[in-house]
């Protein structure tokens, strides 16, 4: 099979499971008043395309304390195929990051390895991440807040498999000389509990500014207006209707700037275009439910 043949399939098999991934999570908050929001490039699609980015390999959204914590504590209600993955699901001594997954289980994205039974298979299923919000303070206390979670995050990489060093900058890659060997002698289930305490510090306080918890750097000093997320509004997204924060278009501006334009086609990566490993078992026709978050 050609390669053009080869990405066409696999876009086709990877953009069924992944709009199968939000219908899934979608009924289950529908069923327990649980509430969400797309975010990142889902949240583009759904804005600028009306339905998935063509480009894109998988889904995001954005989920508060209170509302996550509803969801983990309804898990079972998942139907066969899916599975939430918390990252302590990967092992009490393994990292991978703090993002919680809806993991498609019908689905492998690599031939079996070292890496993949260190994470106990879960990092090879096609996922939705759902990243957990907080509101935090504007200012100084905010972006100290920042510092303070990707040290936390920097320690706990020293339990990941490997890390992306050849990535890194020069100051990264000092940072990690320090902190990971900081991170090993405090250990991993207390430094869980340093992030679960920091992602939650702030909550029911009154401040002004909504922060990801991704592990990611750019995301740590990334601060949204907090009425940016007082309400959502549902769009069309493919064949089904799925809720977006009242103030996308802000958001969505702070991060990308000019995001209804797409990018230049040598920038449009899609990770499964070349990958000559990709079994996937294609849920049944997902139709989604009405809703009236």
């Amino acid at each position: 099979m050609g390669n053009i043949e080869k990405e066409a399939l696999h876009y086709d098999e990877v953009k069924q499971v992944m709009f199968a991934l939000l219908c899934e999570l979608d009924r289950v908050c529908q069923l327990y008043d649980i509430h969400y929001c797309l975010a990142y490039g889902t949240l583009i699609g759904a804005v600028r395309e009306h339905d998935m980015i063509p480009w894109d390999d998988d889904a995001d959204v954005f989920i508060t304390t209170d509302n996550l914590q509803k969801l983990i504590a309804h898990k079972d209600a998942f139907r066969d195929g899916f599975r939430l993955v918390l990252p302590e699901d990967y092992g009490s001594n393994i990292y991978f990051d703090s993002v919680v997954r809806l993991n498609y289980t019908y689905s492998n994205t690599c031939e079996d390895s070292e890496e993949s039974r260190y994470y106990s298979g879960l990092r090879s299923n096609l996922s939705l991440d759902l990243f957990h919000i907080s509101p935090v303070p504007s200012g100084f206390r905010g972006w100290a807040y920042g510092v303070y979670m990707c040290v936390l995050y920097a320690m706990a990489n020293a339990f990941r498999y490997r890390n992306a060093t050849e990535h890194y900058t020069l100051g990264m890659k000092l940072a990690n000389f320090i902190l990971l060997p900081i991170g090993r002698r405090i250990g991993l289930p207390r430094l869980r509990r340093f992030i679960q305490q920091g992602q939650t510090k702030y909550d029911n306080k009154p401040c002004d500014k909504i922060h990801n918890n991704g592990d990611d750097v750019g995301a740590m000093f990334r601060f949204y207006a907090r009425e940016d997320f007082d309400s959502i509004k549902r769009v069309n997204v493919s064949h089904g209707m799925f809720p977006i924060p009242v103030g996308y278009d802000r958001i969505l501006k702070q991060q990308y700037g000019d995001y209804m334009t797409p990018p230049a086609i040598d920038r449009r990566g899609w990770k499964f275009a070349d990958v000559d490993y990709l079994q996937v078992c294609p849920p049944a026709e997902i139709t989604p439910v009405k809703n009236n978050q």
